[in-house]
């Protein structure tokens, strides 16, 4: 039987934690002062104007820009001190000293929010209720779990082929995710049922923190406005599908890097995909499948929900099992993936080019023009991968095919 075989691939440079909260934090503080001028932006520089500021500051809710900033920043504090006692605490005191500031910065972060929550009452009664909507998404989404909300656990878990990152996991807790390149089929099995929930795990995180971004940041300053101030809505729905966008391709980035995605295209390749048969022909020769035989290429099993025949050098598949075949389906070509982010990245940004060579106003100009730079280093990002893996795995599918051509 001829095995899979696997070209390293080099090391691609990734932001760290703290940088990727930085800029994630920038972001959406840029998204959020975009949407207000949209909305709040007047004519100052008329002549006969009374205005002498570029925007209505007085219209503007203190508490609600605060309570907006302070859930858009709420994990890079924690992150910060988390890095610092990575480097100055001692590995024996590391996890308290961990759970120590979590508590002095989580405990004032949640009463300052509580203290805007009470001042938004206050003011707009019963509207406040809107500001509740992402926590009950993320109550549906993740449960009870509470570090979801102020933590990313995914940056360290990525580094699993280098001695640094392995340090760095062993020393603050943090599960190593690895490909085992084995010939038991049960051992396959459960590393892509293990890779399947970190996966998801990660997918999920990375949808519910660009919907918050784009929730408090976009949607927010459209609720409280004054019935007074008139305003483009179609400008400002436009922006929060930007910036949604934009911090969707920004949280994929991080969460789902190079050497990561190669783990979960590894095992795809020893997992295999069967594929249904009809059974017109009951003359075709076939063996009975059985779950602990690893199966080669072209190979006809014979299965309970019918006749199947094997896809892929080996196949540890179960025939039938829906999970199985989309894993197969989605990481067995990682090119597919990164070909879709780099298309969904580079059409945001055309759209934003041609926005901003069409706006006549400079409110319009200055926030497209905000939003097109910053979202100019997640596509070198994800031109740089594509343009790295795509030689890399077109390698390896020649390769593949002479072993299996010999």
């Amino acid at each position: 039987m001829v095995m899979p075989r696997h070209i390293n691939i080099p090391d691609i440079p990734t932001d760290g934690e703290t940088l990727f909260e930085l800029l994630a934090l920038i972001l959406s503080a840029v998204a959020l002062a975009s949407q207000y001028l949209n909305i709040y932006r007047t004519v100052w520089w008329l002549p006969h104007s009374h205005m002498d500021q570029a925007m209505n500051f007085y219209l503007i809710d203190p508490y609600v820009v605060a309570f907006s900033l302070l859930m858009l920043g709420r994990r890079f504090p924690l992150n910060v001190f988390k890095q610092i006692c990575l480097w100055c605490v001692p590995l024996i005191a590391y996890n308290v000293a961990v759970q120590f500031f979590r508590a002095i910065v989580i405990t004032p972060h949640i009463i300052s929010l509580v203290w805007c929550v009470y001042n938004i009452i206050l003011r707009h009664g019963f509207l406040t209720i809107c500001l509740g909507y992402p926590i009950v998404v993320y109550m549906v989404v993740f449960g009870a779990e509470f570090l979801p909300f102020f933590e990313l656990w995914t940056h360290e878990q990525e580094r699993c082929n280098h001695s640094k990152g392995k340090t760095l996991s062993h020393r603050i807790g943090v599960c190593i995710l690895s490909h085992i390149c084995s010939a038991s089929p049960e051992i396959i099995r459960e590393e892509v049922e293990i890779l399947k929930s970190d996966f998801n795990s990660r997918l999920k995180k990375a949808l519910f923190h660009s919907f918050l971004v784009a929730y408090y940041a976009g949607f927010v300053p459209c609720c409280f406005v004054q019935g007074a101030i008139h305003y483009d809505l179609w400008w400002v729905v436009q922006h929060v599908a930007f910036v949604w966008l934009g911090t969707f391709t920004l949280y994929v980035v991080h969460c789902f890097p190079p050497r990561y995605c190669d783990i979960l295209h590894r095992s795809a390749l020893h997992l295999g995909r069967w594929r249904h048969l009809e059974t017109r022909n009951v003359h075709v020769p076939y063996n009975i499948w059985s779950d602990s035989t690893l199966w080669h290429q072209g190979a006809l099993v014979k299965h309970a929900k019918g006749l199947f025949k094997a896809e892929g050098l080996t196949n540890a598949a179960e025939p039938g099992n829906v999970t199985h075949s989309r894993f197969f389906g989605v990481f067995n070509d990682p090119m597919g993936a990164i070909s879709g982010l780099l298309g969904l990245q580079m059409v945001l940004i055309t759209m934003q080019l041609l926005v901003l060579i069409r706006s006549v106003e400079w409110n319009y100009m200055v926030s497209t023009a905000l939003m097109l730079l910053l979202n100019c280093p997640t596509l070198f990002k994800i031109l740089r991968e594509y343009l790295v893996l795509g030689k890399i795995y077109h390698t390896e599918q020649m390769l593949q095919g002479t072993r299996m051509g010999g």
